[in-house]
């Protein structure tokens, strides 16, 4: 595995540094190193190929593109326990929603735990896009979008996606910019699920 990860970081001539050294007890937490497309080529080879590697992945200012972040979201789709994926701080476009769509709608116990998009550069029909994704049956237990783009045409998506979601017990929509009058709605979905 260590070998495909260095000979794709060579194919794009990417320096190889040790970050799948970084995998703790299933957990891969990258923040502040810069990853460029040969290391998300790399560390998405690397997915592919043990299906079993990582169960949370946290990438956390990394100066990602759109496409790149696509990359290493199309490699976690191989993850077969994959259960927690947190972006804070990166880009995150339409095509990162479809690679992601497959993993939001795979059924328990495989399902996915925890979506969390924080600060990320996201436009309202990307968060649109994935609100619409999460009408589909999906499993998350939470779900955080905060400063994500939401306006009033995906907070009413959210609402009827809500309605479907069972599972949900934690959700944060913080620093939206949203009005009251836009999230009346999804006020009232939330007060029927007893979960929440």
């Amino acid at each position: 595995m260590k070998v495909k990860f260095f000979k794709e970081c060579q194919k794009d001539n990417v320096l190889a540094t040790p970050i799948l050294t970084k995998i703790i007890d299933q957990t891969l937490l990258i923040r502040n190193k810069v990853l460029n497309v040969g290391f998300c080529k790399a560390i998405n080879g690397a997915l592919k190929m043990v299906p079993t590697l990582i169960t949370k992945l946290t990438l956390d200012s990394n100066g990602l593109e759109d496409k790149n972040t696509c990359i290493l979201i199309e490699g976690m789709a191989y993850q077969q326990l994959f259960k927690v994926l947190t972006i804070r701080d990166n880009e995150v476009d339409e095509s990162c929603i479809q690679a992601l769509a497959p993993v939001l709608k795979r059924k328990m116990p495989s399902n996915l735990d925890e979506l969390h998009l924080i600060d990320c550069k996201i436009s309202w029909k990307t968060s649109l896009a994935l609100v619409t994704n999460l009408k589909q049956k999906c499993y998350l237990r939470k779900l955080s979008l905060v400063k994500a783009s939401l306006n009033e045409f995906s907070i009413k998506v959210l609402g009827e996606a809500l309605k479907q979601m069972k599972t949900l017990t934690d959700l944060d929509i913080s620093w939206n910019q949203l009005v009251p009058k836009q999230i009346i709605g999804l006020v009232e979905v939330l007060s029927q699920n007893k979960k929440l």
